[in-house]
């Protein structure tokens, strides 16, 4: 690369175009590619899914229901002016407790794993709202949200469903081990 170009993008952050321009649109599909576009919401959504999965056929359907519930409810406190870096780094702290727990492929009771799924889904949505709320429109951005986690949690738990030979079900735990790590990360640069 010439580096005349380099400094000149180094120079103009905003033609990188580091952030993806998910604001540009309308507030439903910038909530929608929000979910799908970035890591730091897309890898609890991910873990969960996973996580609800190997739980078995009778979590499924309620986490289908209960992340996005829990996540519009996580929105709505950090709409209320709730501010607290505390609730950051504690949703980031379930995220590796789940990502571990999918590594360890653990045979949880239903309702702990509904909690830690309300607990991931209302952290990860208090986290977006704080940190990317739109100025206006902030039912359709909410509802945005929503339905992409439904869309990512959704098709990470028919992926490790599908995981019928042993390879694939070591691939799902190799995932959550994964996450867990990348959480790890994101957990030091939050603290730091």
């Amino acid at each position: 690369m010439n580096f005349r170009v380099a400094i000149g993008l180094w120079l103009a952050p905003g033609v990188a175009l580091a952030h993806g321009g998910f604001g540009q649109g309308t507030p439903f599909f910038s909530g929608v590619m929000h979910v799908l576009m970035s890591v730091s919401v897309l890898l609890p959504l991910i873990a969960v899914g996973l996580l609800a999965s190997q739980q078995g056929r009778i979590v499924l359907p309620r986490a289908q229901v209960l992340l996005p519930g829990s996540m519009a409810l996580g929105a709505g406190l950090a709409l209320s002016g709730v501010d607290s870096s505390v609730l950051i780094v504690v949703g980031q702290l379930a995220v590796i407790v789940v990502g571990v727990l999918v590594a360890v492929a653990a045979s949880l009771h239903v309702r702990l794993v509904m909690a830690l799924i309300a607990l991931v889904g209302a952290l990860c949505g208090y986290a977006l709202m704080r940190a990317d709320a739109p100025d206006s429109a902030v039912v359709w951005f909410v509802a945005g949200t929503m339905l992409g986690t439904m869309i990512v949690q959704g098709g990470a738990a028919m992926l490790a469903l599908s995981a019928r030979a042993d390879w694939a079900r070591i691939g799902v735990r190799v995932a959550g081990s994964w996450i867990a790590a990348i959480e790890v990360i994101y957990l030091g640069f939050s603290l730091a």
